[in-house]
């Protein structure tokens, strides 16, 4: 009873001081402050012992206290409120926000705070596609742009390798296909991807209906071979794609930024797939050969001799 009191007076305190506060925080953005219900659940995640009041509080309640955090834009900050709320009971939540008719938080806003919510279940893949799913019932919320360009335009490109399974889903589902003239919001999307050496989302993501020509997979196999330890099934996925393995920037090869990086596994995948082992970019760098002698990285060198004998 002393959660559902402390959440109620909470609530109260931040409908009270949005209405009031309403119109001068549109005026200036830079009034605007963090509720005291956000701060005090971040003070309180610092001790083992605290359990989310949110998780004893009436549906309702909890949706008047996100209420005027998502009308001003405080999209993460309501997300937040819901961190250690079971999947079912935030999944109910959501939904009473998105439903709500009173404020009518704005399109965007409304699906900003599905990633931003479903991003803190994370480790539960089925639990956290339901919260994708929530959208498919709102038309306006599924229609038009693409939701991962609506991620990608809004600066949360981290949300996207958590909603490429739902997406494929709904591409499947619903056609929906991104327009022309985005493929540089592809690119973000993919290169964020690879980045974080996550080849099972990118996988997810080829598969799907978002397109990725040639001239985009070899960017992304050099960027692959960039990364360290990066996974060597970034090298079957990008070359199904019709990567150019002599692909060269800033005087490398991705064979020759593999073997930098003493990733063995990724140089000997890009070989096998025809990757030049003598191309020649920039005298001052040299081969993949003399990178690796130069590194001293032996079972690269022994590996790539035995190669250039072949030839």
């Amino acid at each position: 009873m002393k959660r559902i009191f402390y959440v109620s007076v909470i609530a109260a305190c931040v409908a009270s001081h949005y209405f009031v506060a309403r119109e001068e925080m549109r005026r200036d953005e830079s009034l605007l402050k963090v509720p005291s219900f956000t701060a005090i659940e971040h003070k309180s995640e610092a001790s083992s012992s605290f359990v989310n009041p949110v998780i004893d509080a009436p549906i309702q309640q909890v949706k008047r206290a996100l209420l005027p955090l998502l009308d001003s834009e405080s999209v993460e900050k309501a997300a937040e409120l819901l961190k250690g709320v079971p999947q079912a009971q935030a999944r109910s939540i959501v939904e009473a926000v998105l439903s709500d008719q009173v404020f009518k938080i704005s399109p965007l806003n409304r699906r900003l705070f599905v990633a931003a919510v479903a991003e803190q279940y994370k480790d539960n893949p089925k639990e956290q596609a339901s919260f994708f799913e929530i959208l498919l019932k709102y038309p306006d919320l599924y229609q038009g742009e693409p939701f991962i360009t609506t991620l990608l335009n809004n600066d949360y490109e981290r949300a996207v390798p958590w909603v490429i399974r739902t997406l494929s889903v709904w591409e499947k589902e619903k056609k929906i296909a991104l327009p022309e003239g985005l493929s540089s919001l592809v690119m973000r999307s993919y290169s964020w991807i690879v980045d974080k050496n996550d080849v099972h989302a990118v996988s997810h993501l080829v598969q799907s209906s978002i397109p990725l020509d040639a001239v985009m997979a070899s960017e992304l196999l050099w960027r692959a071979a960039a990364v360290p330890n990066s996974c060597v099934n970034f090298v079957k996925l990008f070359a199904d794609k019709g990567a150019d393995l002599s692909y060269a920037k800033d005087g490398y090869t991705p064979l020759m930024k593999a073997v930098a990086n003493n990733n063995l596994p990724f140089v000997k995948a890009l070989v096998e797939r025809g990757a030049p082992v003598d191309s020649l970019i920039d005298p001052t760098i040299g081969t993949a050969l003399q990178i690796a002698v130069e590194k001293g990285f032996v079972a690269i060198e022994l590996y790539l001799r035995s190669k250039s004998a072949q030839l």
